[in-house]
């Protein structure tokens, strides 16, 4: 049987660096790709000529450089071009100790465009999720066509997700289908929720659903103690490294509303916290640092229980109520994108996420030609957020989902 030649994301964390051995034990060829962006923390000056010194396989790093929507245009990379982010460096030293190739991506000019994006949707009084994009244009985007250009016949990752396909998805037990997943091709891509709390399918199904078919997830089933330990027993340099943080561009000594001012420069969010019936009640410090559905760190005390109800940043303000008052029984969505075929303009019934650790919920989900997304849920929930992204399951399978939006009139 010939090996099967896979590009790897390799971010230097445990998670991507088990894929990839695992990669290599079950017989395939990997090559490793770090994704550079110019948030991450770099080596210094002397530290970047040390590695470039130390290593003759530093001297030889292939660089591919993505410009906006175009190709990747190969060089090699030296420390003049940028400095070596510290987590390329952990990537590297896994590469060599597991004897793979090693290419870094500049993903700069693509990758602004996710940061943008999560500055202007929270300017806009909305709660962003910047994995989703990223996930799309970028990892099974723009690495998955630099997989192919390489002549590679898949392309992996390290989430925590399940991969199969249709004839093997009907056979493990599902029981008897709802009519609108009856007929798939046996061949359809199928993405399944993690075995573990680690579970990523959340974040992932803005993924082009023709993308998935070269796409392969070996950390598949596994818990995060589980992938500990096999890069514990494997030797792989970074098996003790700590968790990555949420939001990858932001500096570990910042927060990311200080890391926004710093980016979109002087702007005036400060205002009023205000009733529902429009009182003031006091004053913010900037309508970014809210969400809706927030209880603590609101910087005034109301002497009961409130919550963020919704923002207005045209008059920056910060609306407060009960509990209660955050209940929906509806929720809309806009920028669908199904990995099922969903039935058009007719109800269906699966389960839904409406943030990343939220538990899923029964609802009745109506999807329109034109990408909005109408979910009716059968029991009211708390909490729901412009920005965040409405996530629909039938079982333990991914369906798609999109960008929750404001009711629509």
């Amino acid at each position: 049987m010939v090996a099967l030649k896979t590009l790897v994301a390799l971010s230097g964390g445990v998670d991507s660096s088990t894929a990839a051995y695992l990669l290599k034990e079950e017989g395939a060829v990997p090559e490793a790709v770090f994704m550079r962006h110019p948030f991450q923390p770099t080596l210094d000056r002397d530290e970047t000529e040390r590695f470039w010194g130390g290593s003759s396989a530093a001297k030889n790093i292939p660089l591919y450089a993505a410009g906006g929507e175009s190709a990747p245009h190969a060089s090699f990379w030296t420390p003049d071009r940028f400095l070596l982010p510290r987590d390329a460096a952990d990537a590297f030293r896994v590469a060599q100790a597991l004897d793979i190739p090693f290419l870094l991506f500049d993903a700069e000019p693509i990758f602004r465009r996710v940061v943008d994006r999560w500055a202007e949707e929270y300017l806009a009084g909305r709660t962003p999720n910047p994995c989703v994009l990223c996930n799309r244009i970028l990892k099974f985007g723009a690495l998955l066509d630099l997989a192919r250009d390489r002549g590679c016949g898949r392309f992996a990752t390290g989430h925590y997700i399940r991969r199969t396909v249709c004839a093997e998805w009907r056979l493990s037990g599902v029981g008897r289908l709802p009519e609108w997943l009856v007929g798939e091709p046996d061949d359809a891509p199928v993405l399944l929720r993690g075995n573990s709390e680690k579970d990523q399918s959340y974040v992932l199904y803005g993924v082009a659903r023709e993308r998935l078919s070269a796409v392969v997830f070996p950390l598949a089933g596994l818990t995060k103690p589980q992938v500990r330990q096999i890069a514990a027993d494997a030797r792989i340099p970074v098996a003790q490294k700590g968790e990555s943080q949420d939001l990858c561009f932001v500096p570990a000594d910042e927060t990311p509303f200080d890391f926004l001012r710093r980016l979109v420069g002087p702007i005036e969010t400060a205002g009023n916290f205000v009733s529902r019936e429009g009182e003031v009640l006091g004053a913010h410090r900037g309508y970014e640092k809210y969400t809706i559905g927030q209880r603590k760190g609101l910087g005034i005390g109301f002497g009961e229980r409130t919550f963020v109800q919704k923002i207005v940043p045209l008059r920056k303000e910060v609306v407060l109520g009960t509990r209660d008052d955050l209940a929906r029984s509806t929720v809309y969505a806009a920028e669908a994108n199904w990995i099922a075929p969903v039935p058009i303009g007719t109800p269906f019934r699966t389960d839904v996420k409406i943030r990343y650790r939220s538990p899923a919920a029964s609802a009745s989900v109506t999807a329109e030609a034109d990408g909005t997304v109408t979910a009716r849920l059968d029991e009211p929930r708390f909490g729901i957020a412009p920005g965040q992204s409405l996530v629909c399951y039938w079982k333990n399978r991914l369906i798609g989902g999109g960008i929750i939006a404001e009711k629509r009139e």
